[in-house]
């Protein structure tokens, strides 16, 4: 079992509500044999997980010893469950357990890790790409561009000034008619502001409107959901109110961003998405910035779980500077295609030298 540290730097700087990113932080887990290796990767997303990097890398250090007799011994579903509740692991690193687990399943029966977790798998997966809105010119071409490579659904982060917000989702939408569209404010407007800004915005084609207000409770949400003609997306929000069935009755909004990364274990995601769903509500899978490992194992849970059209929010690998592997060959034509190879598909580059990793310490 080896453990490694990375911190790969962001082409650019990603602005979400809660945050502005330069540098991504996280752990990789491997476990090598000599005939195969599987993977997982535990990244707190700092604004969004309730767990920081130092209580990670704290948990992985108790566990590590543990977790390589455990992998000795093949363990199943049941030995890796109670080692996650006697330690009381944070989220971030039972997801990376889960990977790891299912990776090493997966590849011991040589299948793919879609249809060994799930009876229905897609191949491929629609994704939508992020736009800032900058300059009209500079974001309609960079919307060009995206539309260019196949993409379908863009999202386009507003909440500076709306007027130019307006017009550039007029021009895009007159430009680009097939094309669907969706708002991240970032918390920009107030409650009032944002029933005034959607119902200006009403005529366009956008999906849905995500983190519209600044100060979000489940009073204000319902009250924003009855008068927005445009459904209403909750992202960081989930972090703060935990989705229980009795919450979800009482239409809080229209999607939900899910970030595995950020709700840990495999089977709460399932289920909570099952929830999600007998309740109407559409979901939609992203990746929290996080390596390769995390992006193939978010894919795999859209590809598994929604079997709807929606654009998923796969396209972030272009964010990294470094990275374990490129997206590049496997985003196609708007799709995010999955791997045929056993597991998560492929080997991942883990050259402490080429990308700066540091062993974690035991």
């Amino acid at each position: 079992m080896e453990i490694f540290q990375y911190r790969f730097p962001l082409a650019r700087p990603f602005v979400t509500g809660r945050q502005t990113y330069t540098y991504r932080n996280g752990f990789i887990l491997r476990w090598k044999t000599d005939s195969l290796e599987a993977y997982g990767e535990a990244a707190p997303l700092p604004g969004f997980s309730g767990e920081s990097l130092q209580d990670v890398s704290q948990q992985l250090k108790e566990i590590a010893d543990r977790l390589e007799g455990l992998f000795r011994t093949d363990p199943g579903d049941e030995e890796l469950e109670r080692l996650k509740q006697q330690n009381q692991l944070a989220p971030s690193v039972r997801f990376a357990l889960d990977t790891l687990y299912h990776d090493l399943q997966a590849k011991k029966n040589g299948t793919s890790l879609c249809p060994y977790l799930f009876d229905s798998c897609r191949n491929k997966i629609p994704i939508n790409s992020v736009v800032t809105a900058g300059s009209q010119r500079e974001t309609l071409e960079t919307i060009r561009r995206q539309v260019e490579r196949g993409i379908k659904t863009i999202k386009i982060k507003v909440g500076k000034n709306f007027d130019r917000e307006m017009n550039i989702v007029k021009q895009a939408s007159n430009l680009h008619s097939d094309i669907h569209f969706r708002l991240d404010a970032n918390r920009s407007w107030t409650a009032e502001e944002a029933v005034k800004n959607l119902a200006i915005l009403a005529d366009y084609p956008i999906e849905y409107c995500e983190e519209p207000v600044r100060n979000p409770s489940v009073e204000v949400l319902e009250k924003l959901v009855q008068n927005s003609p445009i459904p209403i997306a909750l992202d960081e929000t989930l972090c703060d109110i935990p989705l229980t069935g009795d919450l979800l009755e009482r239409n809080i909004a229209g999607v939900l961003i899910f970030k595995p990364m950020v709700l840990g274990d495999l089977q709460k995601i399932i289920e909570t998405k099952r929830l999600a769903d007998t309740h109407d509500y559409t979901t939609v899978f992203t990746t929290s910035l996080e390596s390769g490992i995390g992006r193939m194992m978010t894919a795999t849970l859209a590809a598994g779980l929604c079997p709807g059209n929606q654009g998923h929010g796969l396209d972030t690998g272009s964010l990294l500077e470094i990275d374990v592997w490129s997206d590049h060959a496997y985003i196609e034509n708007g799709f995010f295609h999955l791997p045929e190879g056993a597991g998560l598909g492929r080997t991942f580059e883990l050259s402490p030298e080429k990308l700066k990793l540091k062993v974690l310490e035991r």
